[in-house]
């Protein structure tokens, strides 16, 4: 996860100002955060596209509070073009999966996880937390 690696797909979108748009279409923009943010209500999927670190952190903890408060049970995060992403973004991301509450979990499929990120979940146990599926690149969705 380079953030000079040239991995990412020619077709896909530039790495722009972070972008929040919701079902309902509305966008916000923030300048100067190569981070965009898109959700799905049906199925409940955030899109993540750019670079997560400590400049687009803020934003992406508020899009995956939001996302949470949905209300849905699975929600998924695509991660198919994320440039790069630190550690605090990974931790942000698969604690979506944590309980909300005594008895409860939320089921969080994230997909196309490059190898990389893969390997730093399991090196730290988080592969391990109920409700978290991994789905690495090109892999079929159960």
């Amino acid at each position: 996860m380079d953030r000079g690696s040239a991995g990412k797909p020619a077709s896909g979108p530039e790495p722009g100002p972070v972008t929040k748009s919701w079902s309902d279409g509305a966008g916000q923009q923030e300048p100067q955060s190569p981070l965009r943010i898109t959700f799905h209500r049906e199925p409940a999927t955030l899109e993540l596209a750019g670079i997560i670190d400590d400049s687009t952190y803020p934003v992406l903890t508020r899009s995956l509070a939001r996302a949470a408060l949905s209300g849905a049970a699975a929600i998924r995060v695509d991660l198919t073009e994320i440039e790069f992403c630190d550690l605090a973004g990974l931790r942000a991301i698969t604690s979506l999966a944590t309980p909300s509450g005594p008895g409860t979990v939320r089921q969080v499929t994230i997909v196309h996880l490059p190898a990389q990120l893969t390997g730093i979940i399991r090196i730290l146990g988080w592969d391990d937390m109920p409700g978290l599926v991994l789905v690495a690149p090109g892999a079929e969705l159960g």
